[in-house]
């Protein structure tokens, strides 16, 4: 497969992160937490909306920008430095990275902020 394709309405984290870790690119909607997974492959464009009912934004991506995209990832096939590339970044979501140096000091400081709650008092009438 040339590229993993995550454009849907849903913001995908792990399969993007997860296809480049096997070396594939990934072609990825311009929004959300996606342009920031997008270490190696292609970002499509798209128009935001709103879902009054579940009161939401979302981006409905521009077809003529996936096939572009298609095509790109097309002539990339096999291109062993866009695979390393994305192998890297990939490595930079690792839970054995993360965990200790963002969710370790990101809930020592929850902890420091956050005050003790006292133990409500018993009635023994």
């Amino acid at each position: 497969m040339p590229a993993g394709i995550w454009v849907g309405l849903v913001d995908e984290v792990d399969a993007p992160v997860r296809a480049m870790a096997c070396g594939t690119p990934v072609i990825v909607s311009d929004f959300s937490a996606q342009p920031e997974l997008c270490g190696a492959g292609w970002k499509v464009g798209g128009q935001p909306d709103i879902d009054p009912l579940l009161k939401g934004v979302y981006l409905t991506p521009n077809l003529g920008q996936i096939v572009d995209r298609l095509e790109q990832a097309y002539a990339a096939k096999g291109d062993k430095e866009l695979a390393e590339k994305g192998i890297a970044h990939a490595a930079t979501y690792d839970h054995a990275k993360v965990y200790p140096e963002m969710w370790q000091p990101y809930i020592a400081d929850l902890e420091k902020k956050l005050a003790p709650v006292p133990a409500p008092a018993l009635n023994r009438a």
